[in-house]
């Protein structure tokens, strides 16, 4: 290789690293250290925290819940 197609592959490299770095922090935000550590998606929803939230909280639906109901639709 060239020293002109290394500097462009660097050039290239340096521009993939920085894409995915704006990508992982819109994706995964920073939060204050202080609160308890959790992974999460962007719009995720959170889980219900007191009874009342429990009751009224519809989880949502999975891959494999649609399949199943598919493969199985008397159920």
């Amino acid at each position: 290789m060239t020293s002109k197609q290394i500097d462009r592959l660097i050039d290239v490299l340096d521009r993939a690293v920085k894409a995915a770095e704006r990508w992982a922090d819109r994706e995964y935000p920073e939060t204050d250290e202080t609160t308890e550590a959790t992974i999460s998606r962007v719009g995720e929803r959170t889980h219900p925290q007191t009874i009342e939230e429990y009751n009224a909280f519809e989880p949502e639906e999975v891959a494999l819940s649609r399949l199943a109901r598919r493969l199985n639709p008397q159920a």
